[in-house]
């Protein structure tokens, strides 16, 4: 479930919306797209999400990374669990956070730097 304006939904009901309203972490930024193939995997990424329209349920369900510990970040004062994409095997990953109706990119990870283990 997923809370949006106090308001509780089921995740399969609200479309997956991501949303950059900060700088994203040094290092894992947009300047680093070009490696590794970095700016067609994140092409690709969009293309598979939101340009088909998917709910967040569908999202997680494709790309949802949940080995490894469960990481949170604080955010203005409250706790937010970091949430981790990518697409089978390959390197290439996305961080983020949910944020009432919109997932909030934190950094874009084109070499698996980050959980790699």
């Amino acid at each position: 479930m997923v809370y949006i304006q106090n308001v509780k939904l089921a995740k399969s009901s609200v479309k997956f919306k991501i949303l950059l309203n900060k700088q994203l972490e040094n290092k894992f930024g947009f300047d680093k797209l070009h490696c590794s193939n970095g700016n067609k995997e994140f092409h690709n990424f969009l293309n598979d999400t939101l340009n088909k329209g998917l709910s967040i349920s569908e999202v997680d369900k494709l790309f949802k990374r949940t080995r490894g510990k469960s990481e949170s970040i604080e955010v203005e004062g409250q706790k937010r669990e970091l949430i981790h994409y990518g697409k089978d095997r390959k390197a290439f990953r996305i961080f983020e956070y949910y944020d009432n109706e919109y997932f909030i990119l934190t950094k874009i990870d084109t070499n698996h730097k980050t959980h790699s283990d």
